[in-house]
């Protein structure tokens, strides 16, 4: 298990070494919490994707979600 960064100073002293982010091997640099900002705006396309095939579904998915990171990278 991993504590997200913004917890990890209330926890006693070894917690920042143990269970960081930043130490753990192929997690990369991320707070912990961004990751689920993601799924909040897939609320958007729900009702869309409801009667969807598999293949069509995941290709709205994508796009969607490629959407949504262009827009952080443009936003940089």
């Amino acid at each position: 298990y991993l504590i997200p960064k913004f917890y990890l100073p209330t926890h006693i002293a070894p917690c920042p070494w143990l269970f960081s982010f930043n130490w753990t091997k192929g997690v990369s640099c991320t707070d912990g919490e961004a990751p689920e900002q993601g799924w909040a705006n897939i609320n958007l396309i729900t009702s869309s994707t409801k009667e969807m095939g598999p293949g069509h579904w995941h290709d709205m998915i994508d796009d969607h979600f490629s959407d949504w990171n262009w827009k952080k990278v443009i936003a940089l």
